[in-house]
């Protein structure tokens, strides 16, 4: 039996990892929110979101990207 693993499974298997790694780091702006600015904290929770938003775009470029291979081709039939 043979293990037939397309572009689009990679690409959507990367996908969700960076989507789940986004959650992670917005998940640092929670664990630091409610600090003033100018503290560590506060640099803390605003590089989380700024992290997070960034992994969060690359992770649905991604996902975005696999629909445009043939195994979007596939489930859309």
């Amino acid at each position: 039996m043979f293990l037939i693993l397309t572009t689009g499974h990679l690409l959507t298997l990367l996908g969700v990892l960076v989507l789940l790694f986004a959650l992670v780091q917005l998940g640092a702006n929670f664990n630091h929110a409610g600090y003033k600015p100018g503290t560590p904290g506060y640099a803390r929770a605003r590089d989380g979101r700024r992290n997070g938003y960034l992994s969060l775009t690359a992770a649905i470029l991604l996902l975005v990207a696999a629909w445009f291979t043939p195994l979007g081709a596939i489930v859309l039939i």
